[in-house]
């Protein structure tokens, strides 16, 4: 299951092993990468469905993914800069 977010867009440009590393090491991004893996599966769930939620509450989800996607962009180019 958490392989599938590795190939996602938002961890193209790292490594397998890079993203492994920091989610073994790093508690705070384990669980970011595990909540934005829960969100997408859940946003394209409801989009692929076309119900479940309401376009308001669906926006709200959207938002809180792009939060986490930027929070996960912060440590992920912090940890490189340490590693590099």
């Amino acid at each position: 299951m958490m392989k599938d977010i590795e190939k996602h867009e938002i961890f193209e440009e790292y490594n397998h092993d890079f993203v492994h590393l920091l989610k073994e090491s790093n508690s705070r991004f384990r669980s970011i990468y595990e909540k934005f893996l829960s969100l997408d599966k859940e946003i394209r769930h409801v989009e692929i469905e076309g119900h479940g939620i309401n376009d308001f509450e669906l926006e709200k989800l959207k938002k809180e993914r792009l939060q986490i996607r930027d929070e996960a962009q912060l440590i992920l180019k912090e940890f490189k800069k340490l590693k590099v």
